[in-house]
């Protein structure tokens, strides 16, 4: 995992990547079949600081490489956040695409999106409202 910031007085910016490869043997069955698993992301985030604004892109890779079939996960996703009059109110917007890829076959597309805000009305209240929108194809 790398992760590199720089931060300044009014933007502050945030790039990571993450990889994770692994191979594995099945000795419980005394099968010897191997799994092979790779997970990389990498995110990039940027805030500005002085309207309280956030944005998060990033872009995920999942493979899992079995003896029966090959498995790929991978999309991109997004989101963007708001504290607005003095942080009484806090915006969110966020969303993904995902691929789903069965050996080399596109099987189908997992879609999300969510809006959500939270109304803070005094110091120990509060109001929270959330949409979400997932759609499966395949």
């Amino acid at each position: 995992m790398q992760n590199f910031s720089l931060t300044g007085k009014s933007l502050s910016q945030n790039l990571m990547l993450t990889i994770n490869d692994q191979a594995m043997t099945d000795h419980v069955n005394n099968s010897g079949n191997s799994y092979k698993t790779l997970v990389a992301m990498g995110s990039y985030v940027i805030s500005y600081m002085p309207l309280k604004v956030n944005l998060a892109l990033t872009y995920s890779y999942s493979s899992f490489d079995m003896p029966t079939s090959e498995n790929t996960l991978h999309g991109p996703s997004a989101s963007l956040s708001a504290l607005l009059l003095k942080g009484n109110i806090r915006m969110s917007l966020a969303g993904s695409r995902f691929s789903n890829i069965i050996d080399n076959d596109l099987y189908g597309n997992i879609t999300t999106a969510s809006l959500s805000a939270v109304f803070k009305i005094t110091k120990m209240h509060m109001v929270k409202a959330r949409l979400y929108i997932n759609n499966s194809t395949g």
